[in-house]
């Protein structure tokens, strides 16, 4: 499931254009590498950050775990 996420972060953060950098800060991160880790599912993402990244994508929690059209912001 992890692995899921980060895909769908992926797509999502690159069809409205969001820096990778900035999701990481969202999630507080000290370096974009962890974030790109989750992407690639080299590193699982703990429950309590799930809000915040789908905060930092601007869409629902749903809309990471199902696949939904993506709203450009």
């Amino acid at each position: 499931m992890e692995h899921k996420i980060g895909r769908a972060a992926r797509e999502i953060r690159i069809k409205k254009g969001i820096k990778q950098t900035f999701v990481s800060e969202k999630l507080g991160f000290k370096s974009p590498s962890s974030y790109t880790d989750i992407e690639k599912g080299r590193r699982g993402l703990s429950a309590d950050k799930v809000p915040l990244l789908a905060d930092a994508l601007g869409v629902s929690v749903e809309e990471l775990f199902f696949e939904h059209k993506v709203r450009k912001m």
